[in-house]
């Protein structure tokens, strides 16, 4: 099956008042570029953006049009058909967090759904980017580094187990972005989706999660949504402190568990996080098998599924590395079936797999090819496509 990410970039091709600079395809007076990794279909489109956030909103709307209108004509009705809300309930739950909602994401997600020239209205947009604290999703994440790893390298995962009915998987996205006065960082994604559920930046900093319950008593939507707090962190953090403290201090809605590693130093975090409580953890209290230089969750904090993870890195201690992230934990116990992605965090590159198919027919992300991306380089490419 051909992407229409690979569709689009063919389309492209043939405008006459496009400009492609090696392999990179860009429209006049667009803050963007695109390019496709991966072969056949393990395709994977990559947007460069950078300026203001409405510029780099409406270069991802503008280049990607037809991979965005999928993501909500297709997607996005979908997810409500499957959480069982119409427009009018989503809206009333997007109002109680618009308040704590970055200036900068509002602008971005407005970039977004102007680009596309009337295919997709801000109101979807807002729609489909609060559906993550609506719906539930089980994932896993780990981080090992020092003696865990054959190299010391910070070796981190991020396994996202979510609804593969949704078609996501038809446009996925990596997303590497360059706002004016700050960093450049990347995200893993979907085209139309400016959110982070993946990401790391160019100070090393990964970020992984995972959706649970353990507090939902005092679960609400009146707070910045996980996905923009993951942005948040993502766009601004420059050292683990600084991750975790953002993690701490930010107002938070529903229960949600974190990973944040640091490939400088080094170290990571998991953080047990509901609306009032945030519990950080090391390797030295985890509340599972302790592993010397190594935190990890899956599936949730009560999950029996921390076992299971933690036996296989228990066995593979001492020798973790990307081969070890993608084929005994994330392969070899069925983890990622969405999206599954490594990361090397010391040496700025991560291993992408994403789900195949469609409702009957699909291919789990971690039983599919990965897909290299150097970010270190992809970093410096960004910069200087916005001429620093």
């Amino acid at each position: 099956m051909r992407r229409p990410a690979a569709l689009l970039l063919m389309a492209l091709a043939l405008l006459a008042c496009q400009c492609v600079a090696q392999d990179l395809v860009t429209l006049e007076g667009v803050n963007g570029a695109v390019e496709v990794i991966g072969e056949g279909d393990d395709q994977i489109t990559v947007l460069y953006t950078w300026g203001t956030p409405y510029e780099m909103g409406y270069a991802h709307g503008k280049l990607l049009t037809e991979g965005v209108r999928h993501l909500y004509e297709v997607s996005l009705t979908r997810f409500m058909f499957g959480i069982g809300m119409g427009a009018e309930q989503i809206d009333e739950v997007w109002a109680q967090a618009e308040p704590h909602m970055p200036a900068a994401d509002l602008e971005e997600m407005r970039g977004l759904a102007d680009g596309t020239d009337g295919a997709v209205s801000f109101d979807d947009v807002k729609r489909l980017h609060i559906v993550p604290e609506i719906s539930e999703w089980h994932c896993t994440f780990f981080a090992a580094w020092g003696e865990a790893t054959r190299d010391g390298n910070l070796i981190q995962i991020r396994a996202l187990d979510y609804a593969t009915e949704a078609a996501l998987q038809e446009v996925p996205l990596i997303t590497v972005a360059f706002p004016d006065g700050g960093q450049p960082y990347l995200t893993v994604g979907w085209q139309g989706f400016v959110g982070t559920v993946t990401g790391m930046n160019s100070s090393q900093i990964a970020m992984s999660e995972i959706g649970d319950s353990w507090d939902k008593d005092n679960d609400t939507f009146d707070g910045i949504p996980m996905c923009f707090l993951m942005k948040d962190v993502i766009r601004s953090a420059a050292s683990l402190d600084q991750a975790v403290a953002m993690v701490q201090d930010a107002p938070r809605t529903t229960c949600y568990l974190y990973c944040l590693g640091d490939g400088k130093i080094p170290d990571a975090r998991a953080l047990q996080t509901s609306h009032s409580q945030c519990i950080v953890y090391g390797p030295e209290d985890l509340p599972y098998e302790r592993l010397a230089d190594t935190v990890y969750m899956s599936m949730g904090i009560n999950s029996g599924w921390n076992e299971k993870i933690g036996g296989v890195l228990a066995e593979a201690h001492g020798r973790i590395d990307p081969a070890v992230a993608m084929e005994d934990v994330m392969a070899g116990c069925g983890t990622g079936d969405l999206h599954a992605v490594a990361f090397d965090a010391t040496a700025g590159r991560i291993w992408v797999a994403n789900a195949e198919g469609d409702i009957g027919a699909v291919i789990d992300g971690f039983n599919r090819p990965f897909v290299e991306f150097d970010a270190a380089a992809a970093f410096d490419r960004v910069r200087a496509l916005a001429g620093e």
